[in-house]
């Protein structure tokens, strides 16, 4: 049993001798630690240690009776020490030390925990923000109701329909700053599954960890190929031995559909605002909007759970492993 502190939190952790020098989870922080690398006995002081152990239990010769020999005597003989093997033998399913599941991580596999964990926290700040939106453009079609139905003149009204103005503008601001750390978060955790899924054995992927993400930005095809290195991505997470036969994940395909009609319905509703020459035109571009804000709710909660999907395949399968 090696014992050792985890370098992260300091929790004290046990494993088998045959981790030594692999990387393994802590089950506090859940972070990769380096298991100290063993340190064999000399052969010399293993053989001492094996004579010493037979003359006491009576096994070998005893001084006297060894002409020549330099042994002491049993009464001169030291402290009792029983020989240890240098490295024990690997047990076909070792039992977690300190009641802890311990969790040797593959070459090259990068742990995804972290970085998951805090793109769900993004993805989970997207949908609040959005639903701060849905209520913003809900209120501005109250608004636009009453100019539409006479019950307020908008020139009368001028200081509410700034302050309506001022307030969709402040919060169109805050979402692009939510939707540029969210998807350039996104993107990272995108290529470090791709990578991942290949650590675990997933040979002959189509897409790179590169292009799963550099798909994104090229005009037409960015509208099929990220989702393709998706449901690659959740097939070799999956199964990384036969991935090509798995079925598609659904999650990918809700949370692909989502994203393109959320983003459609925004440029409409961003062409119809600035085509529109009264309250009625306004109205419909508000509508637009908040099916755009609806749709992206829905986007972000599926990748919420896709994200979990993929980062549990992936978890399992180091388990299992190892």
């Amino acid at each position: 049993m090696i014992k050792f502190h985890c370098s992260k939190c300091d929790k004290k952790i046990g494993v088998p001798e045959e981790y030594s020098g692999k990387l393994v989870r802590c089950p506090r922080c859940k972070q990769p630690a380096r298991v100290p690398e063993l340190e064999l006995e000399p052969l010399e002081d293993q053989v001492a240690d094996s004579i010493w152990t037979d003359d006491l239990l009576g096994t070998a010769d005893t001084a006297e009776s060894v002409p020549g020999s330099d042994r002491l005597p049993h009464a001169a003989a030291p402290e009792f020490r029983p020989s240890t093997p240098a490295v024990s033998q690997p047990q076909a399913a070792a039992a977690p030390a300190m009641g802890h599941q311990v969790v040797v991580m593959p070459d090259g596999f990068k742990n995804p925990t972290f970085l998951t964990r805090f793109v769900q926290s993004l993805l989970v700040l997207s949908i609040a923000y959005s639903c701060v939106s849905l209520w913003s453009n809900w209120k501005e079609r109250g608004l636009l109701k009453d100019f539409e139905s006479g019950a307020k003149n908008p020139l009368q009204s001028l200081a509410e329909a700034n302050a309506n103005d001022e307030r969709q503008r402040k919060i169109a601001i805050g979402g692009l700053i939510v939707l540029a750390v969210s998807g350039v978060s996104f993107l990272v955790w995108v290529y470090r599954s791709n990578y991942n899924a290949r650590m675990l054995g997933a040979a002959g992927m189509e897409y790179t960890p590169g292009w799963s993400v550099g798909w994104f930005f090229v005009p037409i095809a960015n509208l099929w190929k990220p989702y393709n290195a998706m449901k690659e991505i959740a097939a070799a997470s999956k199964n990384p031995a036969a991935f090509g036969s798995e079925k598609d994940e659904p999650m990918v395909v809700l949370w692909w559909l989502s994203w393109i009609a959320g983003g459609v319905l925004g440029q409409v509703a961003f062409r119809l605002a600035g085509n529109a020459e009264d309250v009625s035109g306004f109205l419909k571009a508000n509508l637009a909007q908040m099916g755009s804000d609806v749709l992206q709710i829905l986007a972000a909660a599926a990748g919420f759970i896709l994200l979990q999907k993929i980062y549990s395949y992936q978890m399992f399968h180091v388990t299992k492993r190892y």
